[in-house]
């Protein structure tokens, strides 16, 4: 797109189309959108992709492809475990063109954030509810509802959708 505006001096439109790829495990656009999904089920993952082209032109071997993998899979392990330490350095913080804002006052005063766990699971089982005559979804049923119901009343093994349905 850059090469065309730069040899014809005209702007261009790119009509991106995307589309999600797991997010979580309600994250299943095949209830909205089961065309478009059929589709992109039957894509190849990108890295494959470019994996194959690597290879094809002989760019890197499926031996080296496979030491980029582990070495950047190592790399993001040791950065996850590292998180829970990390500080981030002064400069970085209301630094440089963000000088002149100035921190809340309420951002560094403690703050009581907790929830009741009955109040909770309340509202955890509210979220799955539904009137007796309404047909629900087998798989709905299966994956959500019945996990989300175990989840609320066991107070164990919580989801990440059920976590963040309830921290709404």
């Amino acid at each position: 797109s850059m090469d065309y505006r730069n040899k014809f001096k005209k702007d261009i439109i790119i009509d991106h189309i995307s589309y999600r790829s797991g997010a979580h495990e309600l994250d299943d656009p095949m209830y909205t959108q089961p065309f478009m999904y059929e589709h992109v089920k039957a894509k190849r993952r990108i890295v494959e992709v470019y994996s194959e082209e690597l290879r094809e032109e002989n760019i890197l071997t499926r031996k080296g492809l496979e030491k980029i993998t582990d070495k950047l899979g190592e790399y993001l392990e040791e950065e996850f475990k590292a998180a829970p330490n990390f500080e981030a350095p002064e400069e970085w913080i209301f630094s440089g063109e963000w000088s002149g804002v100035q921190p809340g006052s309420s951002m560094y005063m403690p703050t009581e954030t907790g929830v009741d766990v009955d109040k909770l699971c309340e509202i955890g089982l509210a979220s799955v509810a539904r009137p007796p005559d309404f047909t629900t979804h087998d798989r709905l049923k299966r994956f959500h509802i019945k996990n989300r119901t175990t989840q609320c009343t066991s107070g164990e093994n919580i989801d990440w959708g059920t976590a963040e349905a309830l921290a709404r």
